[in-house]
């Protein structure tokens, strides 16, 4: 019913008479009226007027008496009855009707009262930012999702106000900004994509936050939380970037050396690995494919030439291999890792000399102190321990005759690591003279030095005493200083000789840069020694003594050493 039928029935009831009392009649009210959803509490609405006799306005429903609060009645003369209408509690348009329709009463003595009613049209103010539904938010992309792929669809965010679209963005964080970004799919809502490719090994988790803003900047915000799913795409990777061991020599074969360990780098699917060595001695080493356990397939000596050719230390590569069943495999699926496995020397050898039969010296019996004897042959012995490293192969030098130290000779050099050529020094000539002997046997005694086993080896030398005749001391007869044909002659083979021995000199001079021997031969002279040409043996930067050169020199003595015939020169 339209307000002008409401009130042309009002005004034909006034006329209706009912005892001595008339229906009430309400005046003008206005039909619709607005107000915004901000308006005040206790803003007049509007006025309201009705007339009759003893008439009291109030609200006619429930809904009305909470939205609105009616005034006391009021008369300005005895028929005209006013009241007005304020705001009793505050609008909201976004959650409730944005139409409200409110019933007021005129109500008088023989009456239950006469209702009219009015529309509050409630107009929209910006009060209320853009809210996320179906918050928070959870994805689970996978670790290979391409840079620019969807992870997540379902943002959304309405605003109960009216007004343009949502502006949807993320906050910056320090971790998140290059790598998601957000694409407006509608007025309300949005997708969040890759910037950047995902990898679990690096990060697994993320938590994005998602800001949702009005036209006036009132916004929402709620966080994506990115779970990243791993993939098959990382190889096995070592405990260890290398992995070193040693193993005694002389062990049982199958003696574990070292166990090597390593797991899957795909930490969210991890699959077991299996081991083998791809390079390096496996005639000497076997690893199990399961548990990365290196075992010895025999035993090991440390002097055998294959140990002492990689000086003791075997260079092991070994792979380690993803054993993937289940997953696609999107990267490499192996990994290798060095294992270096020492050999250690044990003291198993004693000091050997290069011959079991005695040595053959000579030397003169008028040698002065400190010289060298002669050897047949090399012109030096040769001593040497296979033991390769420390204490066991260090050992010293003595003479000795019948179990007891010979002091008139002495060894060069003392002390040995490893091998050297040995020479004897006369170190008492006089008392060499005093034995009165043409043969002397004596004993070179190698042993070893702070071992417990105190290994030692030794060789016989017999040493031939040549006995050289007493200078004459009688002054020659004196002569007339004649020349004659004797004097010439004289002087002419004195000048050929004298020649003969500068002669003599010089080639001595050349044969001591080149001869590979010393010692003093049966006239008395020196000879030279250079230790003849080995393998230089490094061990653990311990330089080998034995390539070291023994030089004797004696300016007072210039006869040529013996040939290596047995002659003498010239």
């Amino acid at each position: 019913m339209e307000a002008s039928e409401l009130g042309l029935l009002v005004t034909a009831l006034c006329f209706i008479p009912v005892g001595h009392a008339a229906i009430p009649v309400w005046g003008t009210v206005t039909p619709i009226i607005f107000f915004s959803e901000d308006t005040s509490i206790g803003t007049l609405l509007l006025n309201l007027t009705a007339v009759g006799a003893d008439i009291t306005i109030l609200t006619a429903s429930d809904d009305t008496a909470m939205l609105v609060n009616v005034s006391e009645t009021i008369t300005s003369d005895n028929n005209t009855y006013n009241a007005s209408a304020t705001l009793a509690t505050q609008l909201d348009r976004d959650f409730e009707p944005e139409s409200r329709r409110i019933f007021f009463s005129a109500n008088s003595p023989g009456f239950n009262g006469v209702t009219i009613s009015t529309l509050l049209r409630i107009n929209d103010v910006n009060d209320n930012p853009p809210s996320f539904v179906n918050k928070p938010y959870r994805c689970q992309p996978l670790e290979n999702a391409d840079v620019g792929e969807v992870i997540f669809s379902g943002v959304s965010a309405p605003d109960p106000d009216n007004g343009p679209i949502v502006e949807f963005t993320l906050a910056p964080d320090g971790v998140t900004d290059d790598l998601f970004g957000v694409n407006q799919t509608g007025e309300f809502t949005a997708d969040i994509f890759l910037l950047q490719s995902l990898d679990y090994e690096k990060r697994n988790a993320y938590t994005v936050t998602i800001v949702a803003s009005d036209q006036d900047g009132l916004n929402e915000t709620t966080t994506l939380e990115v779970l990243v799913q791993d993939v098959q795409d990382t190889p096995p990777f070592f405990l260890f970037d290398v992995y070193r061991a040693a193993v005694v020599e002389n062990n049982l074969a199958n003696t574990s050396v070292i166990q090597v360990q390593a797991e899957d780098g795909d930490r969210g699917v991890s699959n077991s690995v299996e081991y083998a060595i791809i390079k390096g001695n496996t005639e000497l080493f076997s690893i199990d494919e399961t548990s990365g356990v290196i075992t010895t397939k025999q035993s090991l000596d440390r002097e055998a030439p294959n140990v002492i050719d990689v000086n003791g230390v075997f260079d092991l590569l070994v792979q380690a291999t993803e054993l993937n069943e289940t997953w696609p495999q999107y990267g490499n699926i192996t990994k290798t890792v060095n294992v270096y496995a020492t050999v250690e020397d044990v003291n198993d050898n004693a000091p050997t000399f290069n011959t079991s039969t005695p040595y053959t010296a000579f030397v003169r019996n008028d040698i002065p102190d400190n010289s060298l004897i002669y050897f047949e042959g090399d012109g030096y012995m040769q001593v040497f321990d296979n033991d390769q490293t420390g204490k066991s192969a260090t050992f010293v030098l003595s003479i000795e005759q019948g179990g007891q130290p010979v002091t008139i000779f002495e060894p060069s050099p003392r002390e040995v690591f490893s091998e050297a050529n040995v020479l004897i020094r006369v170190v008492d000539a006089s008392a060499l003279r005093a034995l009165g002997q043409t043969h002397v046997t004596f004993e070179v005694i190698a042993r070893e030095i702070n071992t417990v086993e105190n290994y030692f080896g030794k060789a016989s030398v017999v040493l031939t005493i040549e006995q050289v005749g007493e200078p004459s001391t009688t002054p020659a007869p004196l002569e007339e200083n004649i020349l004659t044909t004797s004097d010439i002659v004289v002087f002419v083979v004195g000048f050929l000789v004298l020649l003969n021995i500068l002669t003599s000199i010089i080639i001595c001079h050349l044969m001591r840069a080149r001869s590979r021997k010393e010692g003093l031969n049966r006239t008395g002279s020196k000879y030279y020694i250079k230790k003849r040409p080995t393998n230089d043996f490094t061990n653990h930067g311990l330089h080998n003594p034995s390539t070291t050169e023994m030089v004797e020199v004696d300016p007072e003595i210039s006869v040529c050493p013996r040939l290596g015939n047995g002659e003498f020169a010239e």
